[in-house]
């Protein structure tokens, strides 16, 4: 009606629809089905007005509108159809890339000299091991104590747990978290990554890289391909399940450096003193923090060299519920105390972002039920002691 192209009489502050409008509508919906848009309908419409198409002359120009659209079908049929070989092609390469491990996962023997045992302090050595590719997959390390650790399926077995990751399944743990975390949240997340994405961009120095807490992997998904070549890339987790998992899944990426995964408490690192170049805290200091109120960092600093770069996600938080999240942890959920913290351990902030505050989650991030808002604190750092 706004377009004039259905004028009903108006009776009684009531619209009459009758036979010509009708007959309109039926025309208008038959003209949509062939692509014409209302705009274009409607100049039909006014030209028929004028005209009865008793000349040739108002015939052709009549015909043009059909002729028109029908070139414009035919365009659309082969960009449709350009499209559809592409998303065939595309479907083919995934299934491919999903079907095949690309690297191979397991404790390079380069970083033998880099181990030593939680307990004693000695250095680590090989007892027995099954080696591909310089990496070993399966086997055992010992040391002068007598304490033996496993390797399996290429992961160091220090003092794992076994968590139950409930995720379905014939379910991807990302993709059941994608589908099932607020989008609010996700675009959180997304934010942060393409901050830290473009902090990390020209990054070009080969490092021992320590990860406390890997997670998911998302921050390692993020970054996989800025990692300079011949890095380590150290993971660490408590949960046997999930390390799992991220073996699985970085299995099918190529990779130019090695992921090494530990199943370990951050008490228990297996790393000697000032081995690690690069910290990624993505925020593994603030899913700890729900629980302690020791900042993660200094009880790994040992662990870290003299002029470590550091790059960190930390969760914020306001009106945290205290029966559910203590008083005494919420603190490291402040940017201050963080900061303090930071400084406290020689660190220099060269850069620092936040994102916008997001007031829903999901069952994976349920710590949200229990806080008024959550946010992220993005931060590059450096250390020269």
């Amino acid at each position: 009606m706004e377009l004039g192209l259905l004028i009903p009489v108006k009776k009684g502050g009531h619209y009459d629809f009758g036979k010509r409008c009708q007959e309109s509508l039926d025309q208008i919906l038959s003209l949509k089905k062939m692509g014409f848009t209302l705009q274009e309908i409607k100049s039909m419409f006014l030209f028929g007005s004028l005209s009865r198409l008793h000349s040739k002359e108002e015939k052709a120009y009549y015909r043009s509108y059909f002729k028109k659209n029908l070139e414009r079908i035919e365009e659309d049929l082969k960009r449709l159809e350009a499209a559809k070989s592409l998303v065939i092609k595309t479907l083919d390469t995934t299934e491919e890339v999903d079907s095949r491990s690309k690297s191979v996962i397991g404790i390079p023997l380069r970083m033998l000299p880099m181990l030593e045992c939680p307990s004693c302090k000695s250095d680590l050595m090989l007892k027995s091991g099954q080696v591909t590719d310089n990496k070993i997959i399966n086997g055992a390390l010992g040391c002068g104590c007598g304490k033996t650790y496993a390797i399996q399926n290429g992961i160091l077995v220090i003092d794992p747990i076994y968590i139950d990751m409930d995720f379905p399944q014939d379910t991807d743990m990302r993709v059941e978290y994608f589908q099932t975390t607020s989008k609010e949240y996700i675009e959180k997340i997304y934010v942060a990554g393409r901050w830290m994405e473009n902090v990390l961009e020209g990054w070009n120095e080969t490092s021992v890289i320590l990860e406390p807490g890997i997670g998911s992997g998302y921050a390692l998904g993020q970054c996989i391909h800025i990692i300079p070549e011949g890095s380590l890339y150290i993971a660490v987790d408590h949960n046997m399940n999930r390390l799992e998992e991220i073996q699985t899944y970085f299995a099918k990426s190529e990779m130019n450096f090695d992921l090494v995964l530990i199943g370990a408490d951050f008490l228990s690192l297996p790393i000697k003193n000032k081995t690690v170049d690069v910290l990624m805290d993505m925020s593994g200091s603030s899913n700890r923090a729900f629980d302690s109120e020791i900042f993660l960092i200094k009880d790994i600093n040992r662990v870290l060299n003299d002029e470590v770069q550091l790059f960190a996600l930390y969760i914020l938080a306001e009106g945290i519920q205290e029966d559910a999240i203590p008083k005494k942890y919420h603190r490291l959920f402040n940017r201050q105390p963080i900061l303090n913290e930071l400084s406290d351990l020689g660190f220099d902030i060269i850069a620092e972002f936040e994102t916008d505050k997001v007031y829903e989650g999901g069952p994976h991030e349920d710590y949200i039920d229990f806080v008024k808002s959550t946010w992220t604190f993005c931060c590059y750092a450096k250390r020269s002691i």
